[in-house]
Order: C-alpha cells, then sequence, then structure tokens
C-alpha cells in the first residue's frame, strides 16, 4: 500500500506542476458559519491543531480519475499532498500537520488547490487561494452545516451512593439523585441551577416526615477563565480524507472541546439535612442551611477521556451558621456526539450551627453545633444541546 500510494503521489506531482487554472472548480476555507474564508485561527488551549475545514465544488461534466489537495507555505518550505484515485468528497479535513512533522503556524501565508487529473494525464487545478492564520484567545471554533449559535444547553443528570455522618450518628448506602441544567449565550458566561434529593421527596412534601430526608438546591454563575464550551460535533466525517493512505488513522473530524478548561463560579443553596433511615428525627440533624459558596472548577482532556474536578467553600450567611467545602473529581468518556457520560466522587465538610428545619414537624430548639461529612460516588451523563 504505501509503495502504491507513494507512486500515485509522484506521478500527480509531476502532472500538477502543468495544471491549468480552471476558475469553475472552487475549493475554499470553512468559516464559522459555513461559508468561504481566508483567515484561519488557531485555537491555543488546545494540544493540537484541530481539524481544518475545505468545502468543494466541482463541475458535474467535469472528468477526472485523480485528485490532489495541495496546502503550502513558500516560506517555510513546506507542502502537504494528499492525492487519491475517485471522486473528490464535498468537504475535505486536513489535520495541521505537514510530512516533515511541522504544523501550521500563527501569523503565516498559505496557498492551496485542489487538482483533478483525467485519464490522459492532463490536469487542471482550482485557482490558488491564500490562506492566512492567525492566534486565537482559546475561544474560536468551526461550525458547518448550520447557523452560528448564540445559545447553549447542558441538561445533566446522576445517580449516587451516599456515605454520610453528621454528629454522632452514620449512615451508608443511601441512594441520592442529581438532576441539572446549565444555559450558556457565550463562550464565557453559564447560568445553571441543581436539584438533588433522596428519593422518597414526595412522602416528605405530603405528609409528615418521621425519617430520613437530604435535599439540595442550588442556583449558580460560572465564568470561564480558560478554554472553551463542550460543543457537540457538528459535521459529517470522512475519515479516509483526514490523511493520507500511507498515514496512521485519525479521529473523526469533530469539535471534541479544548483540552483544558478552567471556571470560577459562584452559588446560592438551600440545604435541608434530616433524620436517619427507619430512625426517628434526629434533633442534631434535623437543620436548614441557606447560603453562598464559591469555588474553581476544571477539566482536561485525556484521549477520549476528560478528567473533571473542582473545590468549593462557602458560608450559610441567609440561614444557620455552616462553613462548608465541597471537592469532587470525576472522569467521562468524551467521545458520542451528543452525550458524555462518566463517573464521579464528591465529599462535602460542613461544620457550625444550623438553623431549625421548617418542615419537620419537630422543634429541634436552638441550634446546637454539628459537624458533616458526606461522600458520594455514582455515575453521570452531560448532554450536550
Amino acid at each position: 500500500m504505501l509503495a502504491v500510494v507513494t507512486l500515485l503521489l509522484a506521478a500527480v506531482s509531476a502532472t500538477a506542476e502543468t495544471a491549468q487554472e480552471n476558475p469553475d472548480i472552487k475549493l475554499f476555507l470553512v468559516n464559522d458559519d459555513g461559508g468561504q474564508s481566508s483567515v484561519y485561527t488557531l485555537n491555543p488551549s488546545s494540544d493540537a491543531v484541530r481539524d481544518i475545514l475545505f468545502r468543494t465544488s466541482i463541475p458535474a461534466n467535469l472528468s477526472y480519475s485523480f485528485w490532489a489537495f495541495e496546502i503550502s507555505n513558500p516560506a517555510t518550505k513546506q507542502t502537504y499532498r494528499l492525492a487519491l484515485q475517485g471522486k473528490v468528497p464535498p468537504v475535505l479535513h486536513w489535520d495541521g500537520v505537514f510530512p516533515d512533522g511541522g504544523t501550521i503556524r500563527p501569523q503565516q501565508t498559505y496557498y492551496t488547490r485542489l487538482v483533478l487529473i483525467n485519464s490522459e494525464r492532463k490536469a487542471v487545478s482550482s485557482p490558488s487561494q491564500v490562506v492566512t492564520t492567525r492566534q486565537g484567545t482559546g475561544t474560536e471554533y468551526v461550525q458547518l452545516e448550520r447557523k452560528k449559535q448564540t445559545f447553549y444547553a447542558f441538561p445533566s443528570g446522576a445517580f449516587y451512593y451516599t456515605w454520610l455522618k453528621a454528629g454522632p450518628v452514620s449512615a451508608s448506602h443511601f441512594p441520592i439523585m442529581h438532576a441539572s441544567l446549565r444555559l450558556a449565550f457565550d463562550e464565557q458566561n453559564s447560568f445553571g441551577f441543581f436539584v438533588e434529593t433522596s428519593p422518597n421527596i414526595l412522602t416528605n412534601l405530603t405528609v409528615t416526615p418521621n425519617g430520613f430526608f437530604y435535599s439540595h438546591v442550588s442556583i449558580y454563575y460560572r465564568y470561564r477563565m480558560l478554554g472553551a464550551l463542550p460543543h457537540p460535533p457538528i459535521l459529517p466525517v470522512n475519515p479516509e480524507y483526514a490523511r493520507g493512505k500511507d498515514s496512521p488513522p485519525a479521529l473523526p473530524a469533530q469539535a471534541f472541546g479544548a483540552r483544558t478548561n478552567l471556571e470560577f463560579g459562584i452559588r446560592v443553596y438551600n440545604n435541608i439535612l434530616r433524620g436517619f433511615g427507619d430512625q426517628q428525627i434526629d434533633s442534631l440533624v434535623s437543620r436548614q442551611t441557606v447560603g453562598l459558596m464559591a469555588g474553581v472548577f476544571g477539566d482536561r482532556r485525556l484521549g477520549v477521556f476528560r478528567m473533571h474536578g473542582g473545590l468549593e467553600a462557602g458560608y450559610s450567611v441567609f440561614k444557620g451558621g455552616m462553613l462548608m467545602t465541597n471537592a469532587r473529581t470525576g472522569i467521562s468518556y468524551d467521545r458520542y456526539e451528543h452525550l458524555s457520560p462518566g463517573i464521579e466522587a464528591r465529599y462535602q465538610f460542613s461544620t457550625g450551627t444550623g438553623s431549625d428545619d421548617p418542615f419537620d414537624g419537630v422543634a429541634s430548639g436552638a441550634p446546637t453545633g454539628i459537624t458533616n461529612h458526606i461522600f458520594m460516588v455514582g455515575l453521570n451523563a452531560l448532554f450536550k444541546i
């Protein structure tokens, strides 16, 4: 296979030198809206150049047997050439890597063209197109076959098994359900909420409770300091055109997000914790706290996976007097089109005085100093819409 491809590249290269330009053959860089562009933006938050996309347009009555895609930089004497037999696909994908191992660089000028060769070895080509490159800010991305979005929604859900120690008592292996929705109107600012509760929430809302119950509601804002939103993949892929036949197989050309993301967040929370299992409500535990928390959150791509982590601290300034800290870590599979499933572990520590829970039907008296430890392990799923 390597020998066949080498001979094909050599034959096409020799023929391409005498190719005549045909203005009806079109090749252009794809911009954010799927239209023509002459500027490519490199994203510094990625560990590699994201696939560069080119649209092609060829007259239906033009006959050819071979084709070649070329991009060159006279200043660095670098040329990439992909030569194949058959029809040219409507979209070409290039990984930005030249044969010498170098990659496309910012503040450079590149020249591209598409060469078609018929069975008689006569060649015609598209007019040479100039592509300039610039350094991005870490938030640019390429979209194709759809309008540029200005609104994104990221619903997610999780199911945890939990171990809890509060005051002198503890409980383990009880389930906690989690649901959240995050809304983003640009690459940096997003808002959302999440709800966590034990499965007996309906019982606790309709009758006087006499056992364990946990509920947590938060409304939050996050500001992205590094990286980009987890955009869903946005175009069909022709992997065989991504590289030459003699090259290692490449992953499909999809928007898998920045290598590293870092965010700052702040949220308002309402937390209720009471009772354990079949035990009666414990006055040390049956407390409600309402306060503020702030923290940092990050994730980093590791091959087809993505590592997640976060640290938070806060205080129940509105109700109760509890100091609270949170830590979380997890890993998710990052290669499904609209879904990222994963596993996560969380730890929450709180200490101080909680306010009496007004919904438990028990007068617990004055707030009592308590210390809580909550450890959760579970499965989660993020949807990219």
